[in-house]
C-alpha cells in the first residue's frame, strides 16, 4: 500500500508591491527515509507576475541550514497551474516568491 503527502509551501497570498516571501520549510521525501527521491511542486497562480523559487537542504536542523535552489518558476501576469517533479534526496524543503509584483499565489505545494 502507498502513501502520499501532500504539504503546503506557500498559502493563499496576495500580491504586496515587489515584496519577498518566504514559505514555511516543510519535510522532504527523504526527511523520514525510505519515501523515495521524488518531489512534485504544484503552482497555483493568478494573474501573478512575479518569481517562485523552491529551494532544499540536506541539513537535519533548518534553522541553520544552507539552502539551495533546485527549481525555478518565474512568470509574467499568467493564470495557470504548473507542476514540476524534482528528483533529489533532501529533508526540507520551502518556496521563496521575489519580485511579487501583482496577482495572487492561490497555493504552491510538494507532494511525494
Amino acid at each position: 500500500m502507498n502513501q502520499y503527502t501532500t504539504l503546503t509551501l506557500v498559502p493563499f497570498l496576495q500580491s504586496t508591491s515587489g515584496n519577498a516571501y518566504i514559505g514555511n520549510a516543510v519535510p522532504a521525501a527523504s526527511y523520514y527515509g525510505g519515501q523515495g527521491s521524488f518531489q512534485t511542486i504544484v503552482a497555483n497562480v493568478a494573474g501573478f507576475t512575479g518569481n517562485i523559487s523552491i529551494r532544499a537542504t540536506l541539513n537535519d536542523a533548518q534553522e541553520s541550514a544552507p539552502w539551495f535552489e533546485i527549481a525555478n518558476v518565474i512568470a509574467a501576469n499568467t493564470t495557470q497551474v504548473t507542476s514540476n517533479t524534482i528528483v533529489g534526496n533532501f529533508t526540507w524543503i520551502q518556496a521563496v516568491i521575489t519580485d511579487f509584483a501583482a496577482g495572487n499565489v492561490n497555493l504552491v505545494t510538494v507532494s511525494y
